[in-house]
This record gives C-alpha cells, sequence and structure tokens, in this order.
C-alpha cells in the first residue's frame, strides 16, 4: 500500500453534515489491466479521477458500488459493520459485469488504512457516522461492448448524518419495464436509473429519498434465464420531509 498524504489541517465538521456532500482529505484507488494485473494500491489526497473519454464506464454503465458505514463507539473507537459482506457482494457485483477480480481481505485492510489516515472525521454525535463507498468501473478506453481489460476500484469516504429526515410517506404507481435480477447478487449504477422519471424526480424535490417496491410479471421472465427484461409494476414510497 502506497500512501500519499495530504497535509491535514485542523478538521472542523460542519454543524449540519448532509449525505455525500462532505468528503474526507483521502481516497483509495487501485487499478487493474488485463496485461500487468493489479497495481500497488494507493492512499491519495482526494481529487477528481481521469478518465479516457472512451471510457466503457461513460458509455456502457459498467460500473459497480457499495455503501457501508463506520461508527464511533462509546469507548472511542471506530468500528466497521459486517464489512465482509459488503466486499463480497462488490466481488459478485464485478464479477457480474466483467469487471476485474480482487482479493476481499486486501480490499478491508487498505480501507481500514484509509479510516485510520482520516480519523479526525469520523462524527461523535448520535445518529451520525462515516459513510464508506467502493467503487469499481471499467476504465478501459475502448468503444464496443467487450469485458473490460482496465478496472478501476476507488473509495471514498464521507462523514454524514441521518439519512432520512422525520415525516410522512405519499405513494405512486405506474407500469414499467425494468431489469430484474433473480439472485440479488449486484449494486449497477444503471439500477438507479429508474428513480430519473419526470415525475419522481420532481417528487423527491419535496421529498427526502424513495423506496422502490417492485412487483413483477412472473410470466415475462423466461425459465432459463437469472436476469431479463420485463415487465412490471413500480410502487413508490416517498419518504416525505
Amino acid at each position: 500500500l502506497v500512501v500519499q498524504k495530504k497535509t491535514v489541517s485542523h478538521v472542523q465538521l460542519p454543524e449540519e453534515l448532509p449525505f455525500g456532500k462532505v468528503f474526507t482529505d483521502h481516497m483509495l484507488v487501485a487499478e487493474h489491466t488485463a496485461e500487468h494485473g493489479w497495481g500497488k494500491p494507493r492512499i491519495l489526497p482526494f481529487g477528481p479521477l481521469h478518465l479516457h473519454p472512451a471510457a466503457q464506464v461513460l458509455h456502457y454503465g459498467m460500473c459497480c458500488f457499495e455503501g457501508m458505514k463506520a461508527y464511533l463507539g462509546h469507548d472511542g473507537r471506530g468500528r466497521l459493520f459486517r464489512p465482509d459482506m459488503n466486499f463480497a457482494r462488490l466481488r459478485r457485483s464485478a464479477a457480474r459485469i466483467q469487471l476485474a477480480d480482487f482479493d476481499t481481505q486486501e480490499l478491508e485492510e487498505c480501507v481500514k488504512a484509509l479510516l485510520r489516515l482520516d480519523r479526525a472525521w469520523l462524527p461523535e454525535r448520535a445518529g451520525h457516522c462515516m459513510y464508506i463507498r467502493p467503487f469499481m468501473f471499467s476504465s478501459d478506453g475502448a468503444l464496443g461492448v467487450s469485458p473490460s481489460k482496465a478496472t478501476t476500484l476507488s473509495v471514498i469516504l464521507s462523514p454524514v448524518g441521518p439519512y432520512f429526515k422525520s415525516g410522512g410517506m405519499m405513494q405512486q404507481s405506474r407500469r414499467s419495464c425494468g431489469c430484474y435480477s433473480s439472485d440479488g447478487a449486484w449494486v449497477g449504477a444503471i439500477m438507479y436509473n429508474s428513480v430519473w422519471s419526470s415525475s419522481t424526480s420532481r417528487m423527491l424535490e419535496v421529498c427526502s429519498g424513495a423506496i422502490w417496491c417492485v412487483i413483477l410479471d412472473l410470466y415475462a421472465l423466461p425459465p432459463w434465464s437469472s436476469s431479463c427484461v420485463c415487465d412490471s409494476v413500480h410502487m413508490v414510497l416517498l419518504l416525505c420531509n
């Protein structure tokens, strides 16, 4: 593990910590190529990632991710919640879209090193935590649908407050065409595309979030496939502010 530290000043967390808006000083980056395998993982100062304009992630959605948390205990020690299960699912997700395989235990140790480095960002207030976002994508700069020959794995940290505000709930239903996976094995960027319908996005302006309840027309699922495009009803439960 290569560590390039940022010159860190005194960390003072803002009073309000909206989800995914504040980030720590450092990030983890590791790169894989079909020719050379994985390079050394690096902890770098937080900053932009550089991508080829033809990177497959931009054109074919070859990206997967996890969401996990670290908490501060009453004894002042930071704790992760079941990281082995998150990394195991990330590995399955990567395999699903033919990104490079990785060692889950090695990734866990790298994330712990990143957390130790940015320990000052771990919130102390009740209901607050450090949100950890590991993600992988195809950085292969080539147009055409094919297995990736270059994979980037990165982890960023974001101190957060409670995800949802208190409030009521509204309901919206509609028919749409969606993608269904029966194995529940992976989390990918394309799964969130349905959120950006005009009706739901307008309602999200006054609501904290949306819970998608999918009622499938099972007749549309062929017996030989674990993943297919099918006609379904999406019931959206909107959590109101």
